[in-house]
């Protein structure tokens, strides 16, 4: 209450400043009068003692100013004033004016694209139900050149044997990115989408707008050809057909029956494009001719931890599994580290990934 008072009696002062000097010129007299009746009372005559009492209260001006510099509306004035000076110089030289502003423009502009970008990149989490369990599982080698980051891919069978094995995951997944030709909507279109394992969505914890996503039966080779779609696709090529799910589209030249939509806010592999559908990995004609070999290592590795379980202890238990592999399959690099590590280190694009 006392705060509320303060600033009404601030913003009356700043409105009605003559009234206020007046009342405050009334008050000072009648102070100095009440001095000069008290000294009047030691023996003084009237002259003596409003002499007396002025020079102990000094200038009146000076104590005008020290009574109004405890409001805030003080400040707020002093503020205005500089504003005014401050315009009137800029209206006097338009050309130091029209630099100033073009300035500020561009240095705002800057900082709030630059803000922009970190606070939804950087600064703010995955868009994902326990993000801090998403990591990126990643390889290095002994060769490796010192800075040249983590190689984060691996073979899809070496991921098979991971999934299968690894206890410390709750989900693992994973994915490459690729881009093929949808026909038989219009004119062919160029769309970019992913190659991935059914455990993709699941991992993440995302669930379709439409439909279902992949699942594990999608994974084995020879399964019916199906495709999850984003809803950017659904609605930009298909008109947001409420009845998509069950029909059959045309990608590279081969029928895939769609069987969900996701929600336009995920874009998983969130790169630009952004990916547009979602094939199983068995299924994918760019990856088909070694799909089911060792080498080479082209897939992204994802997963979910279990609750309690650190990084470090995910990374010894893949380690130990590696060179179990290594024994059995002379394809396999030897010297090959695989990391564990958050996997908004790779949203990010921070390719030189390290355990936390």
């Amino acid at each position: 209450m006392f705060a509320l008072r303060k600033f009404w009696s601030g913003l009356s002062a700043l409105f009605k400043k003559k009234l206020e000097d007046g009342e405050l010129d009334e008050e000072l007299r009648d102070f100095l009068a009440q001095r000069a009746a008290t000294k009047m009372q030691t023996g003084l005559n009237r002259e003596q003692a409003l002499r007396r009492a002025r020079m102990e209260m000094g200038s009146m001006d000076s104590v005008k100013e020290k009574v109004r510099a405890v409001g805030w509306e003080t400040a707020f004035n002093s503020f205005w004033q500089d504003v005014r000076y401050a315009l009137r110089q800029l209206r006097r030289n338009p050309g130091f004016t029209a630099v100033a502003v073009l300035t500020l423009a561009l240095g705002i502009g800057a900082n709030t694209a630059i803000f922009s970008v970190v606070n939804s990149v950087v600064l703010q989490p995955l868009p994902y139900a326990h993000a801090s369990q998403l990591v990126v599982i990643s390889e290095v080698f002994a060769q490796t050149p010192a800075g040249a980051g983590l190689q984060s891919s691996e073979s899809y069978m070496n991921f098979l044997d991971w999934q299968r094995e690894a206890k410390s995951f709750s989900s693992l997944a994973a994915y490459q990115f690729e881009q093929t030709t949808l026909t038989g909507h219009g004119a062919p279109t160029i769309v970019p989408g992913a190659m991935t394992s059914s455990s993709l969505f699941t991992t993440l914890g995302i669930a379709p707008l439409l439909g279902r996503t992949l699942e594990p039966q999608d994974d084995v080779k020879g399964a019916a050809r199906v495709v999850v779609i984003g809803e950017g696709l659904w609605r930009g090529q298909f008109g947001a057909d409420p009845n998509i799910v069950g029909k059959s589209i045309q990608l590279a030249s081969q029928a895939f029956t769609v069987v969900g939509v996701m929600p336009a806010d995920f874009r998983y592999p969130d790169q630009t494009p952004f990916s547009e559908y979602w094939i199983p990995a068995m299924q994918s004609a760019s990856y088909a001719s070694f799909i089911d070999q060792r080498a080479p290592h082209f897939l992204i590795m994802i997963g979910r931890l279990k609750p309690g379980v650190a990084y470090a202890q995910a990374e010894s238990e893949i380690n130990a599994i590696h060179k179990v592999l290594v024994k059995q399959y002379n394809t396999l690099d030897p010297t090959e580290v695989l990391h564990v590590s958050n996997l908004k280190r790779l949203v990010v694009g921070d390719t030189c990934i390290a355990p936390l």
